[in-house]
């Protein structure tokens, strides 16, 4: 699988589960094991504060995100901070293809 289309569903699926997401950068990388083949993805955006981002990024790792091909082994957040544009979240995961 390229990992173009993955980012492309990973970053709708943030998008539902966030809001808007504005100054999104991503990246991916081949990843393989003993029995399966996948892509890493980093993925950095800003979304406004709100009462219920902390819950949001704590609840990542129970979103359900559909793949065309494959799934998500896993997904977290690794960094948040807070800037004048809003909360910079930054996003690693793991697709495996099917």
């Amino acid at each position: 699988m390229n990992g173009r289309p993955a980012i492309e569903s990973l970053t709708l699926a943030l998008s539902r589960h966030f809001g808007p997401l504005r100054q999104i950068s991503s990246d991916s990388v081949a990843w393989h094991s003993a029995t399966y083949s996948g892509q890493r993805h980093k993925i950095g955006f800003t979304v406004d504060e709100s009462a219920c981002l902390s819950a949001r990024l704590n609840s990542l790792a129970d979103l359900d995100i559909p793949l065309r091909r494959g799934f998500v082994g896993s997904i977290a957040v690794v960094e948040r901070s807070i800037s004048d544009a809003g909360v910079v979240v930054q996003i690693e995961a793991l697709t495996l293809d099917a």
